[in-house]
């Protein structure tokens, strides 16, 4: 396992200017990379430390739970840095219209990166950008433990998320007590299997309002999946529970 830095020093040659914006990029062993966007001063400097950089990877890791793992357990060791294009700043700009409700940015972030945008169109290709890692120190290491004891709270997984894949789950459920039930204790696993559909469908529903505060990722499809499955479930079980009505009546 390699170390996150203590520190990253960030320095640009060319025409630089104040708000210049250089994206740096942590490779991880499994998942996706993190990102870390940094703003350079008027001599063309920036500093980012070891606590700042943990606090935005797992504000990600949270938002988007099946994306990443823990930056602690997977960094590869290697960063790379470049100076933010056009495009790489207008979809930042988009990305804060879309989750800037759900993700805590940093204060006046969306002026940031507007000004970074005509900074960076005028230093071009002319600008270049090199980096150091500065190791963590063993105070470093020792600060992060409390970020690590509360990652219960940083990691747990959102009722939503656990909603969603509880409504496809008792769909699992369902088939193995059918499967294995016997006939004399038919009636008590169809009983139980109808409040697992009901429930299913009841958590399937609940998963879906969590989407505009966790995002669709982990939520839409196994809650999708879910309440299509015990929704045809439920509609067998009503036809066959109908059709042993009619037969037994005649």
């Amino acid at each position: 396992m390699n170390a996150i830095p203590g520190k990253v020093l960030i320095k640009a040659q060319g025409p630089v200017k104040a708000g210049l914006g250089v994206r740096l990029r942590f490779e991880m062993s499994k998942k996706n990379h993190y990102y870390y966007d940094a703003y350079l001063d008027e001599k063309g400097v920036a500093e980012v430390s070891r606590s700042q950089l943990l606090r935005e990877f797992d504000k990600a890791r949270e938002l988007f739970i099946m994306d990443y793992m823990n930056p602690r357990a997977v960094f590869t060791g290697t960063i790379h840095a470049h100076v933010l294009s056009k495009d790489e700043i207008e979809k930042g700009i988009e990305a804060y219209n879309t989750f800037g409700k759900n993700y805590q940015y940093p204060t006046a972030y969306l002026e940031t990166l507007k000004h970074a945008l005509n900074v960076n169109l005028e230093c071009g290709s002319r600008c270049s950008v090199s980096i150091v890692q500065v190791p963590a120190s063993d105070a470093d290491m020792a600060a992060d433990q409390p970020d690590e004891s509360n990652s219960s709270k940083t990691t747990s997984t959102p009722f939503p998320r656990q909603a969603a894949k509880g409504s496809w789950a008792s769909c699992v459920i369902i088939f193995f007590l059918l499967m294995f039930s016997t006939v004399g204790a038919r009636l008590v696993f169809e009983i139980i299997s109808l409040l697992l559909m009901l429930a299913g469908i009841g958590l399937g529903i609940a998963a879906l309002f969590g989407i505009p505060k966790y995002g669709r990722t982990g939520i839409l499809l196994p809650a999708l999946i879910g309440i299509i499955l015990n929704g045809l479930l439920l509609f067998n079980f009503i036809t066959n529970f109908i059709a042993a009505r009619a037969v037994h009546i005649r």
